[in-house]
C-alpha cells in the first residue's frame, strides 16, 4: 500500500497525451505518445512508499480523470472495493534522463518545444523540487521526479471499457521490482487484464467472464 499521496492540482488533456522526460524533445524518441484519450480535466497525484531507512520516494506520478475519482481508492492500489473497473494497457516504457518525468497534454508540449523548450525544463524543476517532488505546469503537464534516476520506466494506461477511450494515465517508477500498480492490475484481471466498470455498465459486455 501506498504510505502517502500528494494531490498536485490538476491538467487538462485534449485527444493525445506525451508522457516523457521534460529535457528531451520529441525527436529525441525517448517518450510515448498516447492517442484516444477522453478530453477533460485530469486529477493528478505523486504516490509514495517508504524505503529502507524510514524515507519516501515517489513510486509513480498518476493522471485520473475528474469524473473517475469516486470510483477509485488510490491508497488502496486503485482498487474500488474489491471490484473491477477498468480495461488496463502495459505501455512502451519512457527513456528518463534528467531524472524527470511527466504527462503533458501532446499540443501544449509541441507548442512549448517550439517557442521555448528550455522554459519548460527549468518549470519541471521548480516543481520537483516542491515538498510535494511533482507539481503541474499550466495545468497542462504534471511532473515528477523518478523515483530511481535516469532509467526505462514503464506507462500504464487505463481505459473505459465502455468508450475505449484512456481516462487515466499511471508513470510506474519501479521502486519495488513488481509495482504495486501494475501487480494489482495484473493479479485480479484476465482477459488480457480487462476490468469491468462497475456503474452505469448496463450496456457494455462484461469481458472478464
Amino acid at each position: 500500500m501506498f504510505k502517502q499521496i500528494s494531490s498536485i492540482e490538476s491538467i487538462f488533456l485534449n485527444e493525445k497525451a506525451f508522457i516523457t522526460d521534460p529535457s528531451c524533445r520529441m525527436q529525441d524518441n525517448k517518450g510515448l505518445l498516447l492517442e484516444n484519450i477522453e478530453l477533460g480535466k485530469y486529477e493528478c497525484f505523486c504516490c509514495f512508499i517508504g524505503v529502507h531507512g524510514g524515507g519516501m520516494v515517489v513510486s509513480h506520478l498518476v493522471a485520473i480523470k475528474e469524473e473517475y475519482l469516486e470510483y477509485i481508492n488510490i491508497i488502496d492500489n486503485f482498487r474500488y472495493d474489491g471490484k473491477r473497473l477498468f480495461h488496463a494497457t502495459h505501455e512502451r516504457a519512457i527513456n528518463v534522463k534528467s531524472q524527470h518525468a511527466g504527462i503533458f497534454d501532446f499540443d501544449y508540449f509541441t507548442k512549448a518545444e517550439s517557442e521555448n523548450f528550455e522554459l519548460l525544463y527549468d518549470r519541471a524543476c521548480k516543481c520537483s523540487s516542491s515538498n510535494e517532488q511533482g507539481g503541474v505546469i499550466d495545468y497542462a503537464g504534471a511532473v515528477s521526479v523518478s523515483g530511481y534516476g535516469d532509467l526505462l520506466y514503464d506507462v500504464i494506461a487505463l481505459h473505459d471499457v465502455c468508450t475505449g477511450k484512456i481516462i487515466g494515465i499511471v508513470i510506474d517508477y519501479g521502486i519495488e521490482r513488481i509495482s504495486q500498480v501494475y501487480d494489482y492490475l495484473s493479479s485480479t484481471c484476465v482477459n488480457n487484464l480487462t476490468i469491468r466498470r462497475v456503474t452505469d455498465s448496463s450496456h457494455c459486455q462484461d469481458l472478464s467472464e
